[in-house]
């Protein structure tokens, strides 16, 4: 695609309208749907890779953290983990309230850092029962980060839609 929709949290987004979307499966041996399923939509310009997130979620959402690099994954969040080989990966989350946290983590034991911070655009939109999140991921930057030289054709992508413990 030559251009990108503009960063709106709109799933009905008229540029989006012919992107096919997908959902994700539970990780389990014979995976089934999640009670709570996102629904996701993407493409890219070859310049960046472009997400379009719709997440079903109970009332309430659980939204804790705010800010760069603050604890997201405690929260309900959407996360994304970028690679080009074993050695490195890269970890996106995104909360429903458009808190970011961007990692690197290394080998062998996958040390994480939250000292990489990547020109990340997110924005966010709570409605009743789900939150949509348009985010935006620069590759010259991820590949950089994990020591590529230009951006690779090739990517290991791995996407999570993961609900906080909550408290009854």
């Amino acid at each position: 695609m030559s251009s990108l929709p503009p960063v709106v949290p709109q799933w009905d987004h008229p540029a989006w309208k012919d992107v096919p979307e997908f959902s994700l499966l539970r990780n389990e041996p014979e995976p089934r749907p999640s009670r709570f399923p996102a629904q996701i939509k993407w493409m890219h310009d070859g310049r960046k890779l472009a997400l379009l997130l719709r997440v079903d979620e109970p009332d309430p959402v659980v939204a804790r953290n705010g800010g760069r690099d603050s604890n997201v994954t405690n929260d309900d969040h959407f996360a994304i983990y970028l690679a080009t080989s074993g050695s490195a990966y890269l970890e996106i989350a995104v909360n429903s309230v458009g808190a970011l946290r961007d990692a690197r983590a290394t080998g062998p034991r996958y040390q994480r850092s939250t000292s990489w911070n990547a020109n990340i655009e997110v924005i966010t939109d709570i409605r009743y029962q789900h939150w949509i999140a348009r985010i935006d991921i620069p590759l010259a930057e991820c590949a950089a980060a994990l020591g590529e030289t230009g951006i690779p054709a090739d990517w290991r992508v791995v996407l999570v839609d993961r609900k906080s413990t909550r408290l009854n």
